[in-house]
């Protein structure tokens, strides 16, 4: 094998990984487009509130902001 045809192989091959390369990032950027963030209700303001109050973080937050948001559906 020559020289030439060593380096004409490496650049079809280093211009095909960069244009695969480029086309999953044009593919990922589109699908990475999020809702608009609808606006927090009093309900889960108060529950977040009552969370902070109690110092709750995580799994425990997370499950107390439930039934807190449940316990507000059923009065509401």
């Amino acid at each position: 094998m020559s020289t030439t045809s060593i380096s004409k192989g490496l650049v079809l091959t280093t211009a095909a990984l960069m244009l695969a390369i480029g086309a999953g990032g044009i593919a990922s950027a589109a699908t990475i487009k999020k809702e608009p963030m609808r606006p927090r209700t009093q309900a889960s303001l108060q529950c977040s509130a009552e969370a902070n109050a109690k110092g709750l973080h995580g799994k425990k937050r997370v499950a107390f902001r439930h039934a807190c948001l449940r316990r507000a559906a059923h009065h509401a």
